[in-house]
């Protein structure tokens, strides 16, 4: 996964490539690569709400997912996972 013809990530459209192509990354992560709709469905459901409050608090994680992919989903991963494991 790569995005190094990516304009610049405060383009609103940009962002929201981005913000979209993180939140799938981390669905195939999770459920594995082929998940099924149903699965994205439930992801969405779990995490979707602090996924937005992750991107609303460090909004430089797109900047990160654009230039390397793989650390940046983890980084999300251990944030989303373990502070929804906290909340319950």
């Amino acid at each position: 996964m790569s995005f190094e013809h990516a304009s610049n990530p405060s383009d609103d459209n940009e962002r929201l490539r981005l913000n979209n192509a993180m939140q799938i990354g981390l669905m195939r992560k999770y459920f594995g690569f082929d998940a099924q709709n149903e699965q994205k469905l439930q992801w969405v459901k779990k995490y979707g709400l602090e996924f937005h409050k992750l991107i609303s608090e460090q909004p430089e994680l797109l900047n990160m997912f654009r230039d390397n992919p793989d650390k940046t989903l983890e980084q999300a991963e251990e944030f989303l996972y373990l502070r929804h494991k906290k909340e319950k």
